[in-house]
């Protein structure tokens, strides 16, 4: 992902959601990792959102800074992120 990012994708992304429902655990290097990855993408303009966060990984996350500057709080499945993350569709209006 960062290589996409740095060889200029990163202009048409919007946003990244990363869906964690197979992470059980986190140590120290991978909470500062997320912490770098929410970083970098935010200084490029890019909004990181995490989906499906576990009870476990979720309490280690709280005990940074990281969910409060997110700019969305993690969401609980990937339907709700899809939702909220993907604008609607505009209907035409009719006609006179």
């Amino acid at each position: 992902m960062a290589y996409l990012i740095q060889d200029g994708v990163g202009g048409a992304v919007l946003a990244i959601r990363l869906d964690l429902s197979s992470v059980s655990r986190v140590g120290l290097t991978a909470v500062e990792a997320l912490q770098r990855l929410h970083r970098d993408l935010h200084e490029r303009g890019i909004e990181l959102h995490l989906a499906k966060v576990r009870g476990r990984v979720m309490d280690r996350l709280a005990q940074t800074n990281l969910p409060q500057n997110l700019a969305h709080k993690p969401f609980l499945s990937l339907h709700e992120a899809a939702g909220a993350l993907v604008p609607a569709p505009k209907r035409p209006r009719p006609g006179p």
